[in-house]
């Protein structure tokens, strides 16, 4: 079955998923995410990402970032940009892949690896694949001038009574919704993201799924 069918089968033409953010009891802030295509150019993938901490958590250290990822039919790269606030650090980048090269706003260009995707547009790639428990699924991945082919484990597990999808990308290196240590993505039967838990040195942070839009 070709990819396009795929993304036909599996995403809507636009979708907004809204989690909330969690360290243990506590409400930690929320996360949203934006998917939009165009209808007569299925070539076309538009993802925003949006993290905001709050209460107590914004208090000890905060954090507003956004990604924005325009990608094709496969979810290979385009453009990326990301805008990071956290605590008193701050950055801008953007970078535009076209003919296997990646341009920086810094002036550097970096060869990429064929078919690679960003940290946020990996999520909606996943969606579009088969899972087998127990499988291994490769993907090649380009993030801050670097390549890397991240493998992803797949298996099963219940989550409040529901049968999901656990994928836990090998991300060692690579900075993933503010954290750096680790990442677990939890899809339902139909392929929906409902739950991430990402690690930081002092825990997880889990980000339920609260809408569906």
């Amino acid at each position: 079955m070709s990819v396009i069918m795929l993304i036909l089968m599996t995403l809507p033409i636009r979708e907004e998923l809204l989690y909330s953010v969690k360290y243990g009891p506590v409400s930690a802030g929320e996360i949203k995410l934006e998917f939009k295509r165009d209808s007569k150019n299925l070539n076309y993938n538009y993802i925003r990402c949006e993290e905001e901490t709050r209460g107590i958590v914004s208090l000890v250290f905060k954090v507003k970032d956004w990604y924005e990822s325009v990608s094709d039919s496969n979810f290979v790269t385009q453009r990326f940009e990301k805008n990071i606030r956290e605590g008193k650090y701050t950055t801008h980048q953007i970078v535009q892949i076209e003919d296997g090269k990646a341009i920086y706003q810094d002036g550097d260009t970096v060869e990429v690896i064929e078919g690679a995707k960003n940290i946020i547009n990996l999520l909606y790639w996943l969606r579009t694949q088969e899972f087998i428990d127990g499988d291994t699924i490769i993907i090649p991945l380009h993030a801050d001038k670097k390549n890397l082919e991240i493998k992803t484990c797949v298996s099963v597990e219940e989550i409040d009574g529901d049968t999901c999808w656990l994928l836990v990308p090998n991300l060692k290196g690579v900075k993933a919704f503010g954290g750096e240590d680790g990442l677990m993505l939890y899809y339902s039967k139909s392929r929906v993201p409902v739950l991430l838990k990402i690690k930081f040195l002092w825990g997880y942070l889990e980000a339920h799924l609260e809408s569906r839009k």
